[in-house]
């Protein structure tokens, strides 16, 4: 409805819709029982479903004050928008997922980091390249952060996530951002990947491991098909990368027995 009849809807129901959507949420989550493992599943699912709509409210709150749909908006301010909105739905997520330590949480805070550290990316229009990794890696190391902390609490499905989530960004940005023919930032991101398995092995983590497994993969394809691609090493390479991968999965499966055993 907000997307179909939004010029129709005026500026109250532009904002009830999103501003209803999340009271609702928050006020069944917590009339919810949270002592069955439903009954927190259906807590967690609404308590998400409200950061987000308060998400959306701050953005629709935002441009409504700069004149609403018929409102000429910047690229720039609307960045700024953008910014602000995922920076409340960072902060929310990081609140709840402190008090519900659930994994969809933090699936929710990693995402709205994620929004966060892009949209710094175009406000302050860094050049791609290491001023960009660098936001990534600071970004990614408050994740890793956040699952330490997670992991020393004893929580489970969400530190995962944090773990996975927080290396995947840095690695995936050092190659997204290495496109020009940076290849030193390119072998940081493959030395990020190796320091996310070896974590993987020294935590007993899942998150770290499929992180840096990934990230090593992607590495290796990443090499071959952008300096090998029409050579003879093409082959070799690709033997290679087929390698890695047998190995990661290898790896991977050692480690599974004490994934088990710290869960």
């Amino acid at each position: 409805m907000l997307g179909t009849q939004y010029r129709q809807l005026g500026v109250i129901g532009r904002l009830a819709i999103p501003g209803l959507v999340a009271i609702a949420a928050l006020l069944v989550a917590r009339a919810l029982p949270g002592q069955r493992a439903r009954a927190r599943r259906a807590q967690t699912s609404l308590v998400t479903l409200g950061v987000a709509a308060i998400g959306l409210f701050t953005g629709q709150l935002q441009a409504e004050l700069l004149g609403g749909p018929d409102a000429s908006i910047p690229p720039h301010t609307g960045y700024r928008i953008l910014l602000v909105s995922a920076l409340v739905a960072a902060v929310l997520a990081a609140v709840f997922l402190i008090r519900l330590r659930a994994g969809l949480l933090a699936a929710a805070l990693s995402v709205a980091v994620l929004v966060v550290a892009i949209t710094t990316i175009l406000y302050l229009q860094y050049e791609h390249g290491w001023p960009v990794e660098l936001l990534f890696l600071v970004t990614g190391a408050i994740l890793v952060a956040a699952a330490e902390y997670g992991r020393r609490e004893r929580v489970v499905w969400a530190t995962e996530v944090l773990a996975f989530a927080g290396p995947s960004m840095a690695i995936v940005t050092a190659f997204i951002t290495a496109q020009d023919g940076n290849l030193p930032l390119e072998i940081f991101g493959g030395l990020l990947a190796g320091a996310a398995f070896a974590a993987s092995v020294y935590r007993g983590s899942a998150g770290y491991a499929f992180a840096g497994g990934i990230g090593l993969f992607a590495f290796v394809l990443d090499i071959e098909f952008r300096y090998f691609q029409s050579s003879l090493g093409f082959a070799v390479s690709l033997v290679i990368s087929g390698l890695a991968l047998l190995g990661i999965a290898l790896l991977l499966a050692r480690l599974l027995p004490r994934f088990r055993r710290v869960r």
